[in-house]
């Protein structure tokens, strides 16, 4: 039986979380947890140097849009083999958490008189995710900029100006 469910791990993790979460919610949790798990990411560690040249960076950001933000991050095109029953506890228990800060920010926002609408909770939960995904991609930059005190901002930037580019009208 667990060669059999390992053998479909995918297809089942996928099926559940789908089951709970619209496509497009889907899609962008997926990112999400990939930008978390990121093995190409910069150290937070601020006594361990940015590398100078950042074009490995750029080429590391660039596929991670590709691969996990198309559409602005509306369209899950990670193959459904690809899913694993950790990834699925790991997407599911977060998009918990951002439902209810999307909820009270929500709240907060419009006050008791108005209740926020589905489409407008879609959003911030969206906005939610690509801030945490921010956090965890960019640890260290382009904030800290006195780590790159000289060097042209245009070079340092361009990966998180492309990360950011994926979420362009």
């Amino acid at each position: 039986m667990y060669s059999t469910f390992k053998a479909a791990e995918g297809i089942i993790t996928y099926t559940i979380l789908s089951q709970k979460l619209d496509p497009s919610r889907l899609a962008i949790a997926t990112a999400h947890h990939a930008a978390v798990k990121a093995p190409w990411k910069h150290n937070v560690d601020p006594n361990v140097p940015l590398p100078t040249d950042q074009t490995q960076y750029l080429n590391h950001v660039t596929t991670f849009c590709n691969q996990y933000l198309s559409k602005q991050g509306s369209e899950l095109l990670l193959p459904l083999k690809s899913f694993t029953l950790p990834m699925g506890f790991y997407i599911e228990n977060f998009d918990l958490v951002v439902q209810d800060l999307s909820y009270k920010y929500a709240l907060h926002l419009v006050g008791p008189i108005y209740l926020p609408t589905r489409m407008e909770l879609a959003k911030v939960s969206k906005a939610f995710y690509i801030l945490d995904m921010v956090v965890h991609l960019f640890p260290r930059s382009p904030v800290a900029l006195h780590e790159r005190h000289g060097s042209d901002p245009l070079e340092h930037d361009k990966a998180f100006n492309k990360f950011w580019s994926c979420f362009a009208p």
